[in-house]
């Protein structure tokens, strides 16, 4: 079962790389190293894909702003220099008009001897030719942020930090730099090794602090809008069997007033069992579905393994939730780092996987730029490597644009899908619902590792909602792989967790 299992997951990547749905243009520049972070789409349908570059010593030169079509080509570039090209800062289109673009940024500057901090603002066309550049001092007490978001209000919000006091406070300010909320100093929690942010509700206006601690423990916190803790919790993710944890590259997004997603990375058993989720919470910060997959081992069988899941980015889309995921595998001797785009609807039912990028070796990839398209489709952008030995030497970047009319019509919604499993997660029973005249045959299902646990036979559907029952009660809490037969010959394969 289980070589089974890899065929099928590989006929289906085969399958998604042949579909050509998206375009891909990768960059080597001249630079002794770049990275990537961003990537936009402007008014005219085209893209722009920032790279930050440095020289030999790791010193900050500045930014480079490519132009890229939807086609994959790149047909002009801006440089930008800037002496602080670190951390995930917003580039946006100018809410106040059109064929104009936003690319924020922090920087120091030496006056008369006194080093200053300041934001700025670089307006820019489609044709990337800057238009304005707004600059505002910056706290000197606070260092730069690392990572920004951007509300609702087009107001930029951040954790900034303060070294020298280990404490830390929550800033906003509008996009011309001018600050409107500040917390009060919160002291530093030295056990956090990675924290998301995003907005929760607009009316009130909430914000979503999310913090992973080494000991597997996560905390979210509502803060209103002037940054006053609203609830908090902090709590041990526990997913059917599975222990949950987030990490360096956590990630969530708001699905709606009161209801988010994250991404959590778990694990279970010894060697370790790794698998990749996402996680739907409401509003009282409690857990009400998640979608697994991936699940790799972290030791060495016969010289095989799979693990290390990498960066985990999310968006929000038309159709349902965009996750960009990548992981290293070794087979019969033979290392890959495979870069994958998936999506999930709302209710964490997945819709498609698909391979976009694949590395030999031991190679590396980061992807911080997701951006989705007017229409349908998204864009992401990032870096690779292909020898992690060689980190700090030049690095490639890429973006992958998705075709908008082909990403949407491979979108499958739970109402056109040929089969349903629900509710998944299950503590009991599982409903197998499929369209057309066809009947179920038997249902089929099988743990992680391929061995068979349960059959159903002659199972009869109720003819006029089509719906088959099965009752999974006795099963262990876990993974496991379900086989429908139907009537027709034909046969479906899917996933389900039992809780």
């Amino acid at each position: 079962m289980k070589k089974l299992l890899v065929t099928l997951i590989t006929i289906l990547l085969v399958s998604a790389v042949d579909a050509q749905d998206f375009s891909v243009w990768e960059h080597t520049g001249d630079y002794p190293l770049s990275q990537c972070y961003d990537v936009m789409e402007m008014s005219d349908g085209n893209f722009v894909v920032r790279e930050a570059v440095f020289d030999g010593n790791l010193n900050d030169i500045g930014y480079i702003l490519y132009k890229i079509t939807p086609e994959g080509e790149a047909v002009d570039s801006l440089f930008i220099k800037s002496s602080y090209i670190y951390g995930l800062h917003p580039m946006l289109r100018d809410p106040s008009g059109a064929n104009s673009n936003i690319m924020t940024s922090f920087y120091n500057e030496d006056v008369n001897g006194d080093v200053k901090k300041y934001y700025k603002a670089t307006y820019f066309n489609d044709n990337l030719e800057i238009t304005d550049e707004v600059v505002a001092e910056y706290p000197d007490s606070l260092n730069f942020p690392q990572r920004c978001m951007v509300d609702g209000n087009n107001d930029i919000v951040c954790r900034v930090g303060n070294s020298e006091t280990s404490t830390y406070r929550f800033l906003r300010m509008s996009l011309d730099g001018e600050i409107s909320a500040m917390s009060e100093e919160r002291p530093s929690e030295y056990t956090v090794t990675h924290h998301s942010m995003i907005e929760l509700s607009g009316d009130p206006l909430q914000y979503c602090y999310i913090t992973g601690t080494q000991n597997s423990r996560t905390t979210i916190e509502v803060l209103d809008g002037d940054f006053n803790s609203v609830k908090k919790k902090t709590m041990l993710m526990s997913l059917g069997g599975w222990q949950g944890t987030v990490d360096p590259y956590l990630n969530a997004v708001k699905i709606d007033d009161g209801h988010f997603a994250m991404t959590v990375e778990v694990y279970k058993g010894y060697p370790t069992i790794k698998a990749l989720s996402v996680v739907r919470m409401n509003s009282e910060l409690e857990i009400e579905s998640y979608y697994i997959w991936g699940e790799y081992s972290s030791g060495v069988t016969n010289g095989n393994y799979q693990n290390r899941f990498n960066n985990k980015n999310l968006i929000m889309t038309e159709k349902g939730i965009c996750v960009v995921w990548d992981y290293n595998t070794k087979t019969d001797n033979v290392k890959k780092t495979a870069l994958m785009v998936s999506c999930i609807n709302y209710d964490m039912t997945l819709l498609y996987d698909k391979l976009v990028l694949s590395l030999p070796g031991n190679g590396m990839f980061a992807n911080y730029g997701l951006t989705s398209r007017e229409g349908g489709g998204v864009a992401l952008s990032g870096w690779m490597i292909e020898n992690l030995s060689g980190y700090y030497e030049t690095k490639t970047i890429y973006s992958v644009i998705f075709d908008n009319e082909t990403w949407s019509a491979n979108e499958i919604s739970a109402e056109d899908r040929q089969y349903l499993c629900y509710p998944n997660p299950t503590k009991d029973r599982l409903n197998i619902s499929f369209s057309g005249d066809n009947n179920c045959r038997s249902v089929e299902i099988y743990s992680i590792d391929g061995r068979l646990v349960e059959t159903f036979p002659e199972t009869s559907p109720e003819t006029s909602s089509h719906l088959t029952t099965i009752d999974i009660s006795n099963l262990t809490p876990g993974i496991y792989m379900i086989k429908v037969r139907m009537t027709d010959g034909s046969e479906f394969t899917d996933r389900i967790v039992k809780q």
